[in-house]
């Protein structure tokens, strides 16, 4: 409640003068029986009952109504999307299980569902809203279903943290700004179109961010910057262009892929400038178009593991060939070569690694090729290039 509103001495009766914010409604985890205060001998009394619910103005302390409405609401997405046919759907539906005992669902200790995680599980049909009613969840895993989803009251999950619909065909992002207590949002491989929304950038508390493998284009907003909590950013694979962005307010990133997109020009000065170094940090820009030299600036990442591979290079900054630190010691070992191949050669990763040496090849124009024979080595960098990113990355694409 709106402290302003809570100095409204006329309000309520004149109850507000007397009670302050409770005339209007009692605070979470408290009750009476009409939701707010309205006499003396009538204070909004705390809830001793594990399952007493963390809105304002209850006029109960939980108990049966609290577990039916929940299972009400399960039972309601088994009947609306296909229950019957999931792959599994043990107990679901059940009248003599606990449906904090039915799969996929996880519960606290007061029997209250936490997360639904019914990810490749065979549900079709649209996702009722009804699902962002349940009061504490916290995570919400339906990827890789053939499912609709609308967000609309996404708001009411006031407790929702993680929400993983990769592989959903997912059309759109509207309304999903209003889920501002995310902290994980993973998007991965829909059919997302068009500039990347500026829905996204309410999610102020994201910490990690996935939206590879879409079809966004434009370049990257300036909003980005109102992300600061982002540690791992993910936007591989789609077609977004321009010039790299800095990513100067992001002090937490430690995890950037922006591969297999259209960006050109220089690697900035300023690249990744404020970022807390003592950490390992991850950055693939492979396989865009970016020129020039890979700059001095970045050398105040010790620890980092970067992928530059297919650009159009044409040099690499002496001073970084001597970070002992980089690309898991293949600097140290390799110079130069470790971060990428030099023109006039080339490897399936575009530098030299431990089990892959810089190898002649006349056909290399620019530094990091990674194709010197033919299709079957274009195939072959795809492959190794996909298999790091999910040495990375597998638990971020499926971050619960």
């Amino acid at each position: 409640v709106d402290d302003r509103l809570c100095a409204r001495d006329e309000w309520m009766g004149g109850n507000v003068r007397e009670f302050g914010c409770d005339a209007i409604l009692c605070p979470e985890y408290t009750t009476t029986e009409l939701g707010r205060r309205i006499y003396d001998n009538q204070e909004c009394s705390d809830c001793t009952d594990p399952q007493a619910s963390s809105y304002l103005g209850q006029t109960q302390c939980g108990g049966t109504t609290f577990i039916n409405s929940e299972k009400e609401i399960l039972n309601m997405i088994y009947e609306k999307c296909g229950g019957v046919n999931w792959h599994n759907s043990e107990n679901w539906a059940s009248d003599e299980v606990h449906h904090c005992d039915w799969y996929g669902i996880d519960c606290d200790e007061a029997k209250s569902v936490v997360a639904v995680n019914l990810g490749s599980n065979g549900v079709v049909g649209t996702i009722p809203t009804e699902i962002f009613q349940l009061p504490n969840l916290q995570r919400l895993s339906l990827y890789s279903n053939s499912i609709g989803f609308d967000a609309n009251g996404i708001d009411q999950a006031r407790n929702l943290q993680s929400l993983v619909l990769d592989n959903t065909n997912l059309n759109s992002l509207e309304k999903f700004g209003l889920a501002r207590s995310l902290t994980s949002l993973n998007i991965r491989s829909n059919k997302l179109k068009g500039s990347i929304p500026e829905e996204i950038s309410h999610l102020v508390n994201l910490r990690t961010l996935n939206i590879a493998e879409n079809q966004f284009d434009g370049t990257i907003p300036q909003w980005f910057n109102q992300l600061p909590n982002l540690e791992t950013l993910l936007l591989a694979q789609n077609k977004i262009k321009g010039p790299l962005p800095t990513f100067f307010s992001m002090q937490q990133i430690k995890y950037v892929d922006l591969s297999n997109n259209r960006f050109t020009g220089r690697i900035p000065d300023g690249f990744m400038a404020n970022v807390e170094s003592d950490e390992k940090i991850f950055s693939d820009l492979s396989h865009n178009s970016l020129t020039g030299t890979v700059p001095q600036s970045l050398s105040h990442i010790p620890n980092l593991v970067i992928q530059l591979q297919g650009n159009l290079f044409e040099a690499v900054d002496e001073s970084l060939c001597k970070l002992d630190g980089w690309n898991n010691g293949d600097v140290s070992n390799f110079g130069c070569d470790g971060i990428l191949c030099p023109a006039g050669s080339s490897n399936s990763d575009g530098r030299h690694t431990e089990d892959l040496p810089c190898e002649a090849c006349k056909r290399a124009k620019h530094m990091g090729t990674v194709n010197c024979s033919g299709a079957s080595a274009v195939i072959a960098a795809a492959m190794r290039t996909a298999l790091i990113g999910l040495g990375g990355m597998m638990t971020m694409y499926l971050v619960f």
